[in-house]
């Protein structure tokens, strides 16, 4: 994870008997500390324009463990949890951080409690704090793969797949707006993926432009890259693999990340950096 501000930072897991830990780089040389000790499944974390570093703990709970870095230590915790769907039974759930510190939780969640999910629900933080949310009934037989676009408070957007009939995977884009979470809209429909979906996207600040980068299974296709414009998603091919991390800088302009030959064992891997003119 690289800190606009604030250098490369990374997480890491000691083993089940000790706190995991945080590294960073401060412009002069590494620095670490150690996660705070909750009872965490997986970890995730994201890093803002000020260089805080803000963490979510999913556990096993109908609720996640929110807390942010207070450099050194870390606050209170937080705990944002679903009102809004009676008896909801959380699936996934994806995190990210805005460059202006607002911090967002994406979970995809069932109402009856049982698979397959059916609901969306953005909570969101506030950068001055406060908790608020969203959700929003989404197609039946949602996958467990969610991405959050993280862009400026009221701006954020996410992408899910659906697996409509077992063989087709689709891909939809719902953007927050001032009245809620926007219509899906289609941006790919192909085969199911065999291994996986390998998916890389971002919204820029002011959450006027959105590209998405798709992979093929293993990786063995062109990188796709989808673009949404005025009239509809629009899809070209990008680069020889990947995808690997992309965004937009402060100027604007979007860049990515893509490697050539990824799975070619007898010859290193090249990585080439994509920067729109």
């Amino acid at each position: 994870m690289v800190g606009l501000c604030s250098g490369a930072h990374a997480l890491f897991d000691r083993g089940s008997t000790a706190p995991g830990g945080h590294v960073w780089y401060d412009g002069a040389e590494w620095q670490q500390e150690d996660l705070p000790a909750d009872t965490c499944v997986t970890e995730q974390f994201g890093v803002d324009g000020n260089g805080t570093v803000h963490l979510l703990c999913e556990t096993l709970s109908t609720t996640n463990a929110y807390r942010f870095g207070t450099n050194p230590g870390w606050s209170a915790v937080e705990a944002p949890a679903v009102s809004t769907v009676p008896n909801c039974q959380q699936w996934s759930a994806a995190f990210a951080v805005a460059r202006d510190g607002t911090a967002y939780v994406l979970t995809l969640g069932s109402g009856a409690g049982l698979p397959p999910a059916t609901y969306a629900v953005l909570l969101k933080r506030a950068a001055a704090g406060g908790w608020s949310e969203i959700s929003e009934e989404l197609a039946a037989n949602l996958t467990s793969s969610i991405w959050m676009l993280p862009a400026g408070s009221g701006h954020a957007a996410f992408l899910y797949a659906t697996e409509p009939d077992g063989a087709t995977q689709q891909i939809f884009f719902v953007q927050q707006g001032p009245a809620g979470l926007g219509a899906p809209e289609l941006v790919a429909q192909r085969p199911r993926p065999l291994y996986g979906t390998n998916l890389a996207a971002a919204i820029s600040d002011d959450g006027t432009r959105v590209h998405v980068l798709l992979s093929s299974d293993l990786n063995v296709d062109p990188l796709r890259l989808y673009v949404r414009t005025a009239t509809g998603w629009q899809s070209t091919d990008f680069a020889p693999s990947g995808p690997f991390p992309t965004g937009y800088g402060p100027d604007g302009k979007g860049w990515a990340l893509a490697s050539f030959d990824p799975f070619e064992a007898a010859t290193p891997s090249d990585h080439a950096l994509w920067i729109e003119k």
